[in-house]
């Protein structure tokens, strides 16, 4: 569950193998957010608009824009000609996927965000920033197993809220990964992790007849956030990279 995470500009070759984790500090890039303004969507662009606060905005803008960069060094094309669209599901996804079979995902709280990378299988991640203002067992017992909800039950103070978060990123990156919901998960608890590197292999539904295996990591991102992240399959590793501006 420890995971080291190594400063870089540009991302290296990309391996099936292999899914790259990229942790971005929001606040600590110092370059008008107008610079990655430039380069997102139209409807980007009018999403960055609609928040309230600008330090939300500025947030929103720079881990979208990040977004880009990445994708567009991985791909070799610039980042504003990179066509970026919902599938069915919501998930966002490249709208010419010729001649390649990267995926990626983009999860955002408070002052940190991540990007994960991966080729030829979905993948998913989520962060969140640990909160105190969270009705965890509530939200366990509409959301989790029984037998989650018990463990959680069994906790108290700071360790039911670590507990919580850990369950909740899982689950979300989980969903994110497999790209129609919460419901899709048909069975495994994600919630904690039944291997020594944090991961747990999980089942979640494809379709009729697609049910797919997956794994599902945690992830450590920050002090006071938690996170995690999930692909097919069980024969990958990852890298986990922190992005600088």
């Amino acid at each position: 569950m420890n995971h080291s995470w190594q400063g870089a500009k540009l991302p290296g070759p990309l391996s099936a193998d292999m899914i790259h984790v990229w942790r971005i500090l929001l606040a600590a890039d110092e370059r008008p957010s107008a610079s990655f303004l430039q380069i997102l969507s139209p409807e980007e662009k009018q999403r960055a608009t609609g928040f309230k606060f600008e330090a939300d905005r500025r947030h929103f803008v720079v881990a979208h824009g990040v977004l880009r960069l990445l994708l567009s060094a991985y791909l070799r094309v610039s980042p504003e000609l990179l066509g970026l669209h919902p599938d069915t599901h919501g998930k966002p996804r490249l709208a010419d996927q010729t001649g390649n079979s990267i995926r990626f995902n983009l999860s955002r709280s408070g002052e940190l965000a991540l990007c994960a990378f991966a080729q030829g299988r979905e993948v998913g991640v989520d962060v969140e920033k640990v909160s105190h203002d969270v009705d965890e067992l509530a939200i366990a017992k509409r959301m989790f197993a029984q037998s989650e909800v018990n463990q959680l039950e069994a906790l108290q103070g700071d360790e039911r809220t670590a507990a919580f978060f850990t369950a909740w990123t899982r689950l979300e990156a989980l969903a994110k990964a497999s790209g129609r919901g919460l419901a899709s998960i048909s069975q495994g608890e994600v919630s904690l992790p039944s291997e020594e590197d944090g991961s747990s292999p999980v089942v979640a539904k494809g379709g009729p007849g697609h049910d797919a295996t997956w794994r599902v990591i945690s992830l450590q991102p920050a002090l006071g956030y938690a996170g995690a992240i999930a692909a097919e399959g069980a024969g990958w590793k990852i890298q986990c990279l922190e992005w600088l501006p």
